[in-house]
């Protein structure tokens, strides 16, 4: 169960590479957040010092567009120095924190509906650089009920996101 949105807040039309599905486990729809998507690093692994890896990595060019995931809101847009330029963007449900951008889209505050633009993606922080974890754009995700850190993975189903699908 599939539909395109019909329109979007930044006057592009309606694309097969924004699309939205049904995510079973939640009855939420989630539109794709970016085309030509390649996972470079998954939820859950390993990283120096016991800890683990917090979120989802993406292959993405810099400039990539990104799309909101699903209707929400720009909570924030900033900078740190690990991070870099990022975003904090929160639906009804889920609040998702887009790492390593070039440029916001939108500005904190305003309430965008899924699949619009929101960001282009980067390679801004101090994260490791070169190899796979050259441009890349890192997923975050927070139940906003609880505010527990969870895998985006099921979340971005529609995207065929799978092990299978990391780049080794």
């Amino acid at each position: 169960r599939s539909k395109t949105p019909s329109a979007t807040n930044d006057g592009r039309p309606t694309t097969p590479g924004v699309t939205q599905a049904d995510n079973p486990s939640e009855g939420v729809k989630f539109a794709k957040i970016l085309d030509n998507v390649k996972i470079t690093d998954l939820y859950g692994t390993d990283r120096p010092g016991g800890r683990k890896h917090l979120g989802v990595d993406f292959r993405a060019a810099p400039d990539t567009k990104l799309y909101a995931p699903a209707n929400g809101r720009v909570i924030e847009y900033w900078f740190k120095e690990r991070e870099g330029n990022y975003m904090v963007y929160r639906t009804a449900r889920y609040t998702f924190t887009f790492l390593h951008l070039n440029a916001n889209a939108v500005r904190a505050g305003t309430d965008v509906t899924a699949g619009s633009l929101i960001a282009l993606t980067g390679a801004t922080g101090t994260k490791k650089g070169g190899g796979k974890y050259a441009p890349h754009l890192h997923v975050q995700v927070k139940e906003n009920k609880t505010g527990t850190v969870i895998d985006p993975t099921p979340l971005l189903a529609m995207q065929k996101i799978s092990a299978n699908s990391a780049v080794a």
